[in-house]
């Protein structure tokens, strides 16, 4: 097993678009936020679960090492378990948001304090599926291409 060098440019990059919010404290103060988080977590094992099985789950959760090797790791995951965890890491975030919507009504409205939530709860839901999952898909694709 070879691991990638080239890993590192893109951690780097990202490592330094992080740092200024995570020395100052904004990211634990505004972008984590557990009441968003955790349900949005457990909304997309669940429907992965449901869908697809808890072996598919783990072998998704498995294949993130491609990242970080050359090699083609033998894995019985299909495609269609990262096409659907891409739908439904959105299907998470849009159905926390209608919660979140529904039970506001119940409150007095405070928009300033309710739709930057509600944009997390997406902002969350777009991280998973177009920064996680779809470039694992590609670089399963690119490396079955190569080896196959």
């Amino acid at each position: 097993m070879r691991y990638r060098i080239e890993t590192l440019i893109p951690i780097a990059l990202l490592g330094y678009v992080a740092f200024f919010p995570l020395a100052s404290g904004e990211i634990t103060n505004h972008f984590f936020k557990s009441y968003i988080f955790v349900p949005f977590v457990l909304i997309l094992i669940a429907l992965t679960v449901l869908s697809f099985g808890l072996s598919q789950l783990y072998e998704l959760v498995k294949s993130l090492k491609v990242f970080f090797v050359n090699d083609y790791l033998i894995t019985s995951l299909k495609m269609e378990t990262i096409k659907g965890a891409i739908v439904y890491s959105y299907s998470a975030s849009v159905l926390w948001c209608l919660y979140a919507i529904v039970m506001s009504s119940s409150y007095p409205p405070k928009p300033s304090i309710f739709i930057p939530d509600l944009i997390l709860s997406l902002t969350h839901g777009f991280i998973v599926a177009e920064l996680i999952l779809r470039p694992l898909c590609k670089r399963i694709k690119f490396l079955q291409r190569t080896v196959g």
